[in-house]
């Protein structure tokens, strides 16, 4: 494992254990918004998948790897306009 992969991993290990929690902009640009009522977030999803039995490519054991993010915004109405 190469010096970049170790470090993501001790980073990913670190913050499952609650030691290490990074600030991301996001972060900092929500909670300046939330007074306002508008409440900003991104989301993350990475799926693994590979066939067990039959279907394509199965013969050599490779899966595939699918990602989707999602940027999320919310608002207050009441807090923005009443």
């Amino acid at each position: 494992m190469g010096k970049k992969q170790t470090l993501l991993a001790v980073v990913f290990f670190l913050g499952l254990a609650g030691i290490y929690q990074a600030v991301h902009p996001l972060d900092v640009l929500s909670e300046q918004l939330e007074p306002a009522g508008t409440e900003v977030s991104v989301g993350l999803t990475n799926v693994y998948q590979i066939n067990t039995y039959g279907g394509i490519g199965t013969s050599q054991r490779k899966g595939r790897h699918v990602s989707g993010y999602d940027l999320e915004m919310s608002m207050d109405l009441q807090k923005l306009f009443g």
